[in-house]
């Protein structure tokens, strides 16, 4: 089939649409769409008047689909969808003429209980725009359905805050979620890891730089105050390296070191004191190890003691916290 063809056939398409489409009498829902399109088109042309010119498209839209919806129901399945269709875009106008993503969950939380508020209003409204009361199983059928968007507001809100949460305690996701009435972890891409892995990760970058090939002395001074050097350093990640998050203040930082033939064991570890499905807590350790290596100077041609740092990953999360004091503060106590 050429491009000639295809064009043709949708010239053709575009044309019947516009046909169907054309306003059967000047006051219509079909007038009222065209024109919200017309203004649409105008706001994106006249720029400084961007705003004004949005919202009365926007409203011309919103009540020609709305018109359009009671005259011509959506249904799926016999359930009729076009007061959930007017309360999206009512919510959309609402919400997000301020460019603010932040009021995106509000709109999404209010959705329902527009919804409803639009299927009600019908049934007030006499044809002559005179207000009417509902008979009693019209405002029994009312109530049910202003209390079903009621709840699925409040699940859509108790979603919203759940993912709040997540994102300002992140460690949350990477728990066992398995026995949980109300979340299930729904994985893209990799699994998510505790935030303490991702700052015992960052920790190790940061040693390489200070003890990995360093003068072997110097390397033993660093390890006699080891602990509270390496909560220093965690302070330096969560501060300055990785995106600030609230759970940073429920984790604890710390290492221990033991000899080992020619080197030291240095374990970083970080305590978790935050909720979780281990009211225990748990920890994670990072095992690394330091040997001695002799390597020749560069200026005599003589040995020289330098150190060599290799750590493995770190270790999935144990139940239970371990006793992070350095040495002084074990004896202050």
């Amino acid at each position: 089939m050429d491009t000639t063809k295809i064009l043709n056939q949708i010239i053709t398409y575009l044309i019947q649409l516009l046909k169907n489409f054309k306003p059967p009498k000047i006051w219509s829902w079909q007038t009222l769409i065209l024109a919200s399109v017309i203004v649409g088109v105008a706001a994106i042309v006249f720029t400084t008047l961007l705003p004004i010119l949005a919202i009365v498209s926007g409203l011309l839209l919103i009540i020609g689909v709305a018109w359009y919806t009671t005259k011509e129901p959506i249904t799926i399945q016999g359930i009729s969808i076009g007061s959930w269709v007017t309360g999206a875009l009512i919510c959309l106008l609402l919400f997000g003429i301020w460019g603010n993503p932040a009021l995106l969950p509000v709109a999404v939380v209010a959705w329902p209980l527009v919804s409803a508020a639009i299927a009600a209003i019908p049934e007030f409204w006499h044809e002559g725009l005179k207000l009417k009361t509902p008979n009693p199983g019209v405002r029994q059928n009312l109530t049910i359905l202003l209390l079903i968007n009621l709840l699925l507001s409040c699940w859509l809100l108790f979603g919203v805050i759940v993912q709040g949460w997540l994102q300002q305690y992140p460690s949350i996701a990477a728990d066992e979620l398995g026995r949980s009435f109300f979340v299930n972890k729904v994985v893209f891409g990799s699994d998510r890891v505790p935030r303490g892995a991702l700052v015992l990760n960052a920790i190790e970058s940061r040693l390489k730089n200070q003890i990995d090939g360093k003068v072997w002395p110097d390397v033993e001074r660093w390890l006699l105050n080891a602990n509270n050097r390496v909560d220093k350093l965690s302070q330096e990640v969560t501060q300055k390296e990785l995106p600030r998050v609230e759970e940073d203040a429920l984790w604890e930082y710390g290492a221990d070191v033991s000899p080992r033939d020619s080197g030291y064991n240095l374990n970083l570890l970080a305590n978790w004191r935050g909720p979780g499905t281990r009211a225990e807590g748990y920890h994670l350790r990072k095992s690394c190890r330091i040997t001695l290596s002799r390597r020749r100077g560069v200026a005599e041609g003589s040995p020289v003691s330098l150190s060599d740092l290799q750590c493995s990953p770190v270790s999935q999360p144990a139940r239970g916290l371990l006793n992070l004091k350095s040495p002084q503060e074990k004896k202050k106590n």
